[in-house]
């Protein structure tokens, strides 16, 4: 559920992509695993409720760029093969 995760699939040949969303508290859906290990693994921080602003914020291991909806309908523009 990263910029990343996308473009790694990607390059596999995939077309069909599964990714999880989650609600921020104050309700714009993210692409994150509901499990609080993934938070907990993937961002530097200990999380499992957080609103949407913070969510932005958070830094991710690796430098990878955690995707909203916002962000994922962008990297899909320029990707229209592709299928969520």
């Amino acid at each position: 559920n990263s910029l990343e995760a996308l473009e790694e699939t990607l390059s596999h040949g995939q077309k069909i992509i599964e990714v999880d969303f989650q609600w921020t508290t104050d309700g714009y859906p993210v692409l994150l695993h509901k499990s609080d290990m993934f938070s907990n693994k993937l961002f530097e921080v200990e999380f499992f409720q957080y609103s949407y602003n913070d969510f932005n914020n958070f830094k991710m291991i690796n430098g990878w760029q955690q995707l909203s909806l916002e962000t994922l309908a962008k990297w899909l523009q320029n990707h229209k093969n592709i299928y969520i």
